[in-house]
């Protein structure tokens, strides 16, 4: 009769372990938001990179930070909120 109690146990974690996977796994919408996110963060990140370097043009800049806020800007009107 130990066996029964042992099954369930068992049979328990299993189905919690297959709820979590199958719950747990983001939506194609969520992990798009997370590609749309990270493209903005990186383009901020670029551009804090070369910022303060002589060597580029201050209309390079201007470029440069204008595809960030362009980003931001679609993120924006993508998704309803500042990423």
């Amino acid at each position: 009769m130990k066996a029964l109690p042992i099954a369930i146990i068992v049979g328990s974690i299993a189905l919690g372990i297959a709820f979590v996977a199958v719950v747990g796994k983001e939506s194609p919408e969520t992990q798009q938001k997370h590609v749309d996110r990270l493209k903005v963060y990186r383009c901020e990140q670029q551009y804090d990179a070369i910022k303060d370097e002589r060597r580029v043009e201050p209309s390079t800049l201007r470029v440069a930070w204008e595809a960030c806020q362009m980003l931001r800007r679609d993120y924006r009107q993508k998704w309803g909120f500042d990423p």
